[in-house]
């Protein structure tokens, strides 16, 4: 509370500049902090440039949990390269087990022959021809053009 009224900030300004609500900020001051809650913890730290935890308590917590990376305002302020690197690695290793386990499946990517390629092509090419896929009256019909209309147009 103390490093809160020297910033001249207030418990609402403070909760609205860590997207967190007010009364956890209330009730933070009153030393009620859940026990997960080393994210505000390390938030206040950071935002009112104060020590809340021990060094040895904050060194136990960091070794059972891994590090957030997040891109709001507060967490970049302490963003390394490395921690960018680190996400970057562990992006790609998670990628790597997709595939292998798509691998592991038996799921195979085939690639098609040029055969294949030509057929597609053609049954493209046969389709913008057809004069039914673009939405035009068939000339292959046994009726004529008035008879068309009547249906059509209901003469």
């Amino acid at each position: 509370m103390r490093a809160r009224r020297l910033k001249h900030v207030t418990q609402s300004k403070l909760a609205r500049e860590l997207k967190i609500p007010e009364p956890i900020v209330a009730a933070a001051e009153k030393g009620i902090i859940e026990e997960e809650g080393y994210d505000l913890v390390h938030k206040l730290e950071t935002y009112l440039s104060i020590r809340i935890i021990k060094p040895e308590v904050r060194q136990k917590i960091e070794d059972q949990q891994t590090k957030q990376v997040g891109f709001d305002p507060i967490t970049t302020k302490e963003l390394t390269i490395n921690d960018l690197i680190d996400l970057k690695t562990k992006r790609e290793n998670e990628e790597m087990e997709i595939s292998e386990e798509t691998q592991k499946k038996g799921d195979k990517i085939t690639i098609p022959t040029e055969k294949e390629l030509d057929k597609i092509e053609e049954d493209i090419e046969n389709q913008r021809q057809d004069p039914m896929v673009m939405g035009e009256p068939t000339t292959k019909s046994n009726m004529s053009q008035e008879e068309l209309n009547d249906i059509v147009f209901g003469k």
